[in-house]
């Protein structure tokens, strides 16, 4: 390899560590933010949805798409960043069926809390009775 092929592999692999950098701290965020999440913490989750932002913006910014091209001669690095983006994406999945969770108790609490705690229904046509029981 000349010596500009080594200076352009070496750019890639300082690219591709950015990336996995990015994705390691998008990872961790969403770990906080989980926590955040089951214990509750209101502080905790305002400082994870802040790094998470923050991470994504560094991922973003990556030009990960790049990589997508070149994924066969990264070998173990891309095998690192699709392992990390999975790992996120499992966790993002998790935290968004936590939410999920808390936003139905929360509305079923204000429901209770307002006296409509009524069970809805549906008629022959689909169509949403409020009040049956």
């Amino acid at each position: 390899m000349n010596s500009q092929g080594r200076l352009n592999s070496q750019a890639s692999e300082r690219e591709l560590r950015i990336v996995q950098h990015a994705l390691m701290e998008l990872r961790d965020a969403l770990v906080a933010e989980r926590r955040a999440l089951t214990d509750p913490d209101a502080d905790e989750l305002n400082r994870a949805s802040v790094r998470k932002r923050m991470a994504l913006q560094a991922f973003e910014a990556s030009d990960v798409e790049r990589y997508i091209a070149q994924r066969d001669s990264l070998g173990p690095d891309w095998d690192s960043v699709l392992s990390l983006a999975e790992e996120c994406r499992h966790a993002n999945l998790t935290n968004g069926a936590l939410l999920a969770t808390r936003k139905r108790h929360t509305e079923k609490l204000l429901r209770l809390l307002r006296g409509s705690d009524s069970r809805s229904t549906y008629s022959q046509t689909g169509a949403v009775l409020s009040g049956a029981r």
